[in-house]
């Protein structure tokens, strides 16, 4: 549940009165806790949870800038007011990696129904996802994070480069599914699917 400055306002002003009578105000009477909720409103910022930026469930998702395999720009703030789904994983025509791709690729259409966007990432080059993308035709666009920038900010990196998991965020960029799978399985899309129509 996200905090509003109204709600923390009413919660904080009576700490905030208490604190004020004992270092400024000898007759505590005399000051009342409407004026320390304006005293509040004026030097407080608004206070939120989702504001708060990082990989979990109910925060702000990272911001992601990068190229897919066609060297096009794509960016996470771009897609405001759609879901997202980031398909995190380990590398390019790899066993598992080839099998879940082209398994999103057969339930396209199902993607689809959801309106949101699905892409995939993870730290293997523009060419490589192209070439990944020509050779099975896949739908989807295939993000290059060569720095590993967005594999660190989502907290899916391992020791050997990208974790296998699965984040959907909502239209208002906040997370609300999160999934991490160990690398010999991939997420299966009735999964991904509900999780998807379950996000607001």
């Amino acid at each position: 549940m996200a905090f509003t400055r109204s709600s923390v306002r009413a919660r904080l002003a009576p700490l905030l009165l208490q604190h004020f009578s004992r270092l400024f105000v000898p007759d505590a009477g005399k000051i009342s806790a409407t004026a320390a909720k304006w005293l509040f409103t004026k030097v407080s910022p608004e206070v939120s949870v989702s504001s708060t930026i990082g990989p979990e469930v109910g925060k702000r998702a990272p911001e992601i800038d990068l190229q897919d395999g066609n060297g096009e720009r794509w960016q996470l703030s771009s897609m405001r007011g759609r879901k997202v789904v980031l398909l995190f994983y380990p590398g390019d025509e790899t066993p598992v990696c080839t099998k879940q791709l082209c398994s999103v690729r057969d339930n396209w259409s199902r993607y689809q129904q959801t309106g949101a966007e699905v892409v995939g990432i993870n730290t293997e080059s523009v060419a490589k996802h192209r070439g990944f993308a020509q050779h099975h035709d896949l739908p989807l666009r295939l993000l290059s994070d060569a720095d590993g920038t967005v594999v660190r900010a989502y907290d899916m990196k391992n020791l050997l480069g990208t974790r296998r998991g699965v984040v959907v965020i909502d239209g208002e960029g906040i997370i609300c599914y999160r999934r991490v799978v160990f690398p010999v399985f991939r997420p299966g899309d009735d999964e991904v699917i509900a999780a998807i129509e379950k996000c607001p």
